[in-house]
């Protein structure tokens, strides 16, 4: 194992996993929310008021939020991961590789074959990695600081895309209740 091979394995996984991306059967109704996102539940709902639906995808909104809030979290102990692996830090890189899986797990996302991405493949390879020392090699370009600039950089636009994908999130949540409240005077 390398780190250009920890490096392909986040790569491999960034930005893949941002919400449900598994068959379910929510509810009472038992609706499928594969691809589907808080927002578009939210929808759902508003355009059901009145039936009896309407509980049911807010409910749905609920859970979603919840699952892309994992997904979006796991994303930033993904980024922490690399960053930690390129600065050679291998138990902090482990660590957040960790939470990075034990995120994914906590939502409810299934274990997948290993041809879908999961944090788990970062974690096997940071595992692989997990050295107290370095040994002394020769520095290939990605590893220069001019690499680790460009890596970093790149790390910095996924924390900024997520903390846009937080505030909306929290937006939404805000909103919800609010929209709840609405509905039952309507």
């Amino acid at each position: 194992m390398s780190i250009e091979q920890v490096r392909q394995c986040y790569e491999d996984m960034a930005g893949t996993w941002t919400g449900c991306d598994w068959p379910t059967k929510f509810g009472a109704m038992e609706l499928d929310l594969i691809d589907c996102s808080a927002i578009e539940a939210t929808a759902m709902a508003v355009e059901s008021v009145g039936d009896q639906a309407t509980d049911e995808w807010w409910s749905a909104s609920c859970w979603l939020r919840h699952v892309e809030r994992k997904a979006d979290d796991a994303a930033v102990q993904g980024a922490l991961a690399l960053a930690a692996a390129n600065a050679e830090e291998w138990p902090e890189a482990l660590h957040h590789a960790e939470q990075a899986w034990l995120l994914e797990c906590e939502s409810g996302r299934p274990l997948t074959p290993e041809s879908r991405p999961s944090w788990q493949q970062l974690h096997k390879a940071i595992a692989a990695m997990n050295r107290p020392v370095a040994p002394q090699r020769q520095m290939s370009a990605a590893e220069t600081p001019i690499g680790v600039k460009r890596e970093l950089t790149a790390i910095k636009a996924e924390m900024d895309r997520l903390t846009h994908r937080v505030e909306e999130l929290a937006c939404l949540e805000a909103a919800a209740p609010v929209e709840m409240y609405v509905e039952q005077y309507v």
